[in-house]
């Protein structure tokens, strides 16, 4: 099976919790939630579950969906910055 890699683009929303921990969610992708204690944690988590989720849509034949992109805290939380990473796929 030949293997294609992608570059994604996501919009990950964080939060700051009062416990310290960062919550980052992808409103294109309904569910797509996760957290972590440090903003390195949590981006390499959104990209683990960003990953999943797209692998899920399409193994269900279901569209990828427009617009999607990933964020990262700096100094302001939440703040939004686009970044991008390589996604390997089964064809």
């Amino acid at each position: 099976m030949a293997e294609t890699v992608q570059i994604v683009k996501a919009k990950l929303h964080l939060e700051a919790q009062e416990d310290g921990t960062i919550v980052a969610w992808v409103p294109e992708l309904p569910g797509c939630v996760t957290d972590g204690r440090t903003l390195e944690e949590v981006k390499q988590r959104a990209v683990e579950a960003i990953s999943l989720y797209l692998e899920d849509l399409i193994a269900c034949g279901e569209p990828i969906p427009e617009g999607i992109s990933i964020s990262e805290v700096a100094e302001t939380i939440p703040n939004v910055e686009e970044i991008e990473f390589p996604l390997a796929l089964s064809a």
